[in-house]
């Protein structure tokens, strides 16, 4: 520690154990409460614990889905039936529905 004056050495020298660990301790709560002062601002615990209660939520109705209806999600997921666009002009939207009316969805 040469780079330090003379009256800094032996100021840093003098000191009891005690005052370097005091000297980290006081940024480490400072750091601490600044943390939860910013959470509790930001409500972070609140979201927090809205998301482990939908997870919760989320983890029975699986259990749920996998216990009895595994055989109608297959089906579903087997069907898959997606929706097309058509464009329909004016004259076609008087004529009504017609009997090619299979047109809107197809199986994929």
């Amino acid at each position: 520690m040469e780079f330090l004056p003379q009256s800094v050495q032996e100021l840093i020298q003098n000191q009891p154990t005690w005052v370097y660990i005091l000297i980290l301790i006081i940024p480490f709560c400072m750091a601490l409460s600044f943390r939860e002062l910013m959470c509790w601002f930001w409500k972070v615990n609140k979201v927090v614990g809205k998301l482990e209660r939908i997870d919760k939520s989320l983890q029975k109705l699986e259990g749920v889905l996998s216990a009895g209806q595994e055989e109608t999600v297959t089906q579903v997921e087997q069907a898959s039936v997606v929706p097309t666009a058509k464009t329909v002009n004016a004259e076609e939207s008087r004529q009504g529905p017609t009997s090619a009316g299979n047109e809107d969805f197809k199986l994929e």
